[in-house]
């Protein structure tokens, strides 16, 4: 947390908690396609270059779903299905995501290519499955623009439901294409309990959860409390959330789709009380109106999960106005990396 004594905050930080799996614990895998000395490659960009570095065997992705990369490359020689260039606008297959749970086994595939026009496409989805039927979806993905974001907006799905479900903590969630979820499955579950440790719920709490994305920490959290009330921008995440409440029967839980910032506005201006907030942004951290808002609501917990301790720290020093920092207990969610999530305890002074 060298940010923190950067910022001279003197909080104290609990022991960074470790992975019992620091390998192959990413359920998250995407590579680009390319062709290196007239062979087809599949990697990762080298840092600030289009330069593709291959990458047969990546240690921190799960092992299945390499398998799976480079079942691909060989199939594409095959049925002669050349990588997309991006610079000379041609070739079929642009990316690969794979998305696999630990728990249900379930595996999505998802074959990105630059337009809908996917000569092969059925010959080598039977090849595929014929390799791997261990897989259960397969999404056809098109992403025409010259961009570094990886999917587009059309898709369609070839194999199975087009989704997996994953289990944290015994409740279960729907992960499709688009899903933003982490990426440590079992990590997540030891920063979940953190977040419960923390919050320390009674059955008459109502709780606002904040950037809640597919509803992950709100509907777990609906377990122990009277209500949550969640809030996200985005719309996709919002369907999954509603889809993932209703799949557990939380029925205390209901989220909203609108900018947190205008809905803990409302919230303010109508003088509505919470008992606890819980907060998970992106690593932009909170914005200033949204802290301002939780310094005139006053609830009596704030906790605050944070991929980037940069902003943490900024953050941390105008919430410090009205409310203690107890504990700030950092996880290891991103092994073999410099990153860590860490999640925070403040009460109102």
């Amino acid at each position: 947390m060298s940010r923190l004594a950067a910022e001279k905050l003197d909080y104290p930080v609990l022991p960074v908690i470790g992975s019992a799996n620091p390998l192959n614990y990413r359920n998250k895998i995407q590579m680009v396609y390319g062709v290196h000395k007239q062979k087809i490659v599949a990697g990762f960009y080298e840092e600030n270059t289009h330069k593709i570095v291959n990458a047969h065997d990546c240690d921190i992705q799960d092992k299945i779903s390499n398998q799976i990369i480079n079942t691909i490359k060989v199939l594409m020689k095959k049925h002669k299905l050349l990588p997309y260039e991006e610079d000379k606008d041609e070739g079929i297959i642009r990316h690969v995501m794979i998305k696999r749970s630990e728990v249900t086994k379930e595996i999505l595939v998802v074959i990105v290519t630059p337009s809908s026009f996917f000569p092969g496409r059925n010959n080598l989805l039977k090849d595929l499955l014929k390799a791997h039927p261990e897989i259960t979806s397969v999404v056809h993905n098109v992403n025409p623009r010259q961009t570094s974001v990886i999917l587009g907006d059309q898709e369609k799905t070839l194999f199975g439901r087009g989704y997996i479900e994953d289990i944290l903590l015994g409740k279960r969630f729907v992960i499709g294409s688009k899903t933003f979820y982490q990426i440590n499955s079992k990590q997540t579950e030891v920063l979940y309990n953190k977040v419960i440790e923390f919050l320390n719920p009674t059955k008459n709490d109502v709780i606002l959860d904040a950037y809640a994305g597919i509803g992950t920490i709100g509907i777990i959290l609906s377990s122990y409390v009277k209500q949550v009330v969640a809030v996200e921008i985005n719309k996709d995440s919002v369907l999954n959330a509603r889809k993932n409440a209703n799949l557990n029967q939380a029925s205390n839980f209901r989220i909203e789709a609108t900018d947190a910032k205008d809905y803990i506005q409302f919230l303010q201006d109508n003088q509505i009380n919470l008992d606890a907030i819980v907060v998970d942004p992106p690593r932009a951290g909170l914005e200033l109106a949204f802290i301002d808002s939780i310094l005139a609501i006053k609830p009596m917990k704030v906790i605050y999960v944070s991929c980037n301790p940069e902003t943490l720290a900024r953050d941390l020093r105008q919430l410090s106005k009205s409310y203690h920092v107890d504990k700030i207990q950092p996880v290891d969610m991103f092994s073999q990396t410099y990153h860590v999530e860490n999640v925070c305890l403040l009460t109102l002074k």
